[in-house]
C-alpha cells in the first residue's frame, strides 16, 4: 500500500497506468476462467439464480428509495415556495406599502 502511495506521489500518470494494467490483467484472467468453464459445459448452478434475484431486489429497493427522496424533496420545495409566496403577507398588502 505504501508503494502505491509513493507511485501516486511521483506521478499520477504512472499511477493511472499501473491501475489500468492491473485491471486489464484481471479482465483477461476472468475471460480465461470463463472460457475454461464453457469448454467443460458446466451449467451455472442454482446459487447463481438466487444471487441474481437478490441483486435485482436490491436494485429495486435502491431505485424506490431514490425516487422517494426525490419526491419528498420536490414536495418540500413546493411547500416552501408556497409558504414564501403566501405565508409572509397577503398578496394585496404589498400594494399599499
Amino acid at each position: 500500500m505504501l508503494l502505491l502511495a509513493e507511485i501516486a506521489a511521483w506521478s499520477m500518470l504512472a499511477f493511472g497506468a499501473l491501475f489500468f494494467v492491473v485491471q486489464l490483467a484481471a479482465h483477461e484472467v476472468g475471460f480465461l476462467i470463463a472460457r475454461r468453464q464453457a469448454e467443460r459445459h458446466e451449467a451455472p448452478g442454482e446459487a447463481i439464480g438466487a444471487l441474481i434475484g437478490g441483486l435485482l431486489g436490491l436494485l429495486a429497493f435502491v431505485l424506490a428509495l431514490t425516487l422517494s427522496f426525490a419526491s419528498e424533496r420536490f414536495n418540500d420545495r413546493r411547500a416552501g415556495t408556497l409558504a414564501e409566496a403566501f405565508g409572509q403577507r397577503p398578496p394585496c398588502a404589498c400594494i399599499g406599502s
